[in-house]
């Protein structure tokens, strides 16, 4: 569904639901691109089969996203090539491209963690910026409250939007199905709603 300005006065509530970190798994990615059409996927960069896998989820409908690998705060390791406030622009643009590479037919990115890399405005400049040039959308995963990534993305005119709701930072059933309930009222109250799974 791509991602929408959150005050949508006209139509009935939009629900945008997006699986993270496709490609490492190959049996489990496949089960994701079996899910309806109109969920949106997102694969992570560096494993070796999500360029193939990543077109197989465009042949069945879905819309597909980069998911790209950003510096968290903790010492949690973000995967390779991964996007680090402390590199030169120069740096953060190859490896934003060689993200670009090793995925297909996207629409759009979001981020992979990030709590340290989404905070820093001037790292962030240059991604937007890159990703502007290729005529994406970018994604805020929100894994940090002191977030620029939106805001960043909107001066560098992309479209842009913030993910509302996680889906299964609880893995049982019960917890997912409480979660989506809350992308529901959420999409209610404001018109449209962006939950992330994994």
């Amino acid at each position: 569904e791509g991602t929408r300005s959150k005050s949508r006065p006209h139509g009935p509530p939009a629900i945008a639901i997006v699986i993270d970190d496709l490609g490492v798994d190959r049996a489990r990615t496949r089960e994701a691109i079996g899910l309806p059409a109109k969920v949106t996927l997102s694969f992570l960069p560096y494993p070796s089969d999500s360029h193939a896998l990543s077109h197989e989820a465009y042949l069945a409908g879905h819309e597909v996203m980069v998911h790209l690998s950003m510096q968290p705060i903790g010492s949690e390791n973000p995967g390779p090539m991964a996007l680090a406030e402390n590199l030169s622009s120069a740096e953060i643009v190859r490896r934003v491209d060689w993200a670009l590479d090793r995925v297909s037919d996207y629409s759009g990115a979001n981020n992979h963690m990030g709590s340290r890399f989404t905070a820093s405005r001037p790292a962030l400049v240059p991604v937007m910026r890159e990703l502007a040039g290729q005529g994406m959308y970018f994604l805020d995963s929100r894994t940090t409250a002191s977030t620029r990534a939106e805001d960043v993305a909107r001066e560098a005119g992309l479209l842009a939007g913030s993910r509302d709701v996680f889906l299964d930072d609880e893995k049982a059933a019960v917890s997912v199905e409480r979660e989506l309930a809350r992308a529901e009222a959420h999409a209610r109250e404001f018109g449209s709603a962006i939950a992330i799974g994994h």
